[in-house]
């Protein structure tokens, strides 16, 4: 919990994906470390099915809609060529959003 900015911090699922294939880029002088698009799309996607609770449906379609600016930008090859390496669930995750992405967004 950070009192001082009101807010609670919630442990993203599958972090480590972001924080594994990550760059780092400059802004107003300041490095900062980000997820390369397409693990970042691949991210959303997977993480897009494994919502729960009260707000799941909403935040689901949320990941998929920013996931697919992304995917419309680069394209979908680029982003099938990161899921190569992984394995499991995960993968499991992204290839159930994908096909949704698919259904609603004819890629």
């Amino acid at each position: 919990r950070l009192t001082e900015l009101g807010i609670t911090a919630t442990p993203l699922p599958y972090q480590r994906v972001l924080l594994e294939n990550s760059t780092t880029m400059t802004y107003r002088g300041i490095p900062l470390r980000v997820p390369r698009p397409a693990i970042w799309a691949l991210h959303k996607i997977a993480i897009s099915q494994a919502r729960s609770g009260r707000d799941a449906r909403l935040k689901m379609i949320k990941d998929l809609e920013n996931a697919h600016i992304v995917v419309n930008w680069m394209g979908k090859e680029p982003i099938l060529a990161e899921l190569e390496p992984f394995k499991g669930k995960f993968r499991k995750l992204f290839l159930k959003g994908f096909a949704l992405l698919k259904e609603r967004y004819e890629i």
